[in-house]
């Protein structure tokens, strides 16, 4: 039974993306909540799953049969939200009790730390925060009271965890040199140069940009594009590359579980017979009832295999203080998580996106 009950706010503001953008955040850290989580409770959506090429809910005993035959499942989180990190967990224990054995596969780890996170799982004494520590985890910024559970549950249970994430280094690389920043051969073997068209680009450059309050200046978005494609062309390549499991539970943004444009995406490019499954917990909206209210079709095809709807949480609107001309905050089809997620600095001429 997934818990609603909310937590108390929090403060989920991103200090200036760039130099020239520091005025404009002036205040932008007053406190403005947004949906009350225990008002949104009362949606009939909450906890409901939706098959979206079927256009119908189903249980989460169907769902769970799928998911035991899969080879990658992907739950695109928004990351501040515990309900969701609570079904993550209920399906990690639901699927190890039908004898699947996935490993569990994390955005919140770099690439780069993967050896040593390899290393203290096999030392005597393991434990989530043994591998946060090597891991590098940044607790204040994910919210290590949200992860550690699922981290716990992996650790006792003898699975592998893998790291997915390009680190903050490689991806500022990549927006400032682009993608040959990646080493040679890297753009061709990550699939980077297959497939991506104007109106994907299109897509990705709306959602980076609302997801920065509409703030970010044109000249911009292009590296920020780089940034975030290379992100989730490395994600695939660790899940198809670096994993050894029969199975992977992958714990990511909403964004980057995007069919159309984010890891499976990529996936698809990559490992085109993988039986690959992207959830989207989607936080219910102030009356917005239906399962048909919610975005979940593009002219790619659907967003995500399933939505699974959750309360929303109480967070501070990120773009409330920003002085006029500031738009309105439009919810995007990937959520909050482009701009509640760990900040990662933006310089002038530099740029990178944060958390997608």
């Amino acid at each position: 039974m997934i818990d609603h009950h909310s937590r108390p706010p929090r403060r989920a503001c991103l200090p200036p993306l760039l130099p020239a953008l520091a005025l404009v955040f002036l205040g932008a850290c007053r406190t403005i909540p947004v949906n009350d989580p225990a008002a949104l409770a009362a949606n009939s959506l909450v906890g409901q799953i939706w098959d979206v090429r079927a256009e119908r809910a189903i249980t989460p005993d169907a769902l769970l049969r799928q998911l035991a035959q899969a080879r990658y499942i992907l739950l695109g989180e928004v990351h501040d939200n515990p309900a969701q990190h609570r079904i993550q967990a209920e399906v990690l224990d639901a699927l190890l009790a039908r004898g699947v054995r996935p490993a569990l596969a994390m955005e919140q780890f770099d690439l780069d730390h993967q050896a040593a996170i390899d290393a203290a799982l096999a030392a005597p004494g393991a434990s989530s925060d043994s591998i946060a520590d090597v891991g590098r985890f940044d607790r204040k910024g994910w919210g290590w009271a949200l992860y550690e559970p699922l981290i716990g549950a992996a650790i006792k249970a003898g699975l592998p965890i893998a790291a997915l994430n390009l680190s903050r280094g490689a991806a500022q690389r990549v927006a400032s040199d682009g993608f040959a920043s990646l080493g040679q051969g890297r753009t061709t073997a990550l699939a980077l140069d297959q497939a991506w068209d104007a109106g994907r680009d299109k897509i990705i450059r709306q959602e980076i940009n609302d997801g920065h309050c509409g703030q970010l200046p044109e000249r911009l978005l292009p590296q920020m594009v780089a940034a975030q494609r290379a992100r989730d062309a490395s994600m695939a390549d660790a899940l198809v590359n670096h994993i050894r499991a029969a199975s992977t539970v992958a714990i990511l943004g909403r964004g980057h579980a995007r069919r159309d444009l984010g890891v499976p995406f990529y996936l698809g490019l990559r490992v085109p017979d993988a039986t690959v499954i992207s959830i989207g917990l989607i936080e219910v909206e102030p009356g917005q009832n239906r399962a048909a209210d919610y975005s979940s079709a593009a002219d790619n095809g659907p967003l995500f295999d399933y939505l699974w709807f959750t309360p929303d949480t109480l967070r501070d609107n990120p773009c409330g203080g920003f002085l006029p001309p500031a738009r309105s905050p439009r919810k995007s089809t990937v959520g909050p998580e482009f701009v509640v997620s760990p900040p990662v600095e933006v310089a002038e001429g530099r740029a990178f996106t944060a958390s997608f």
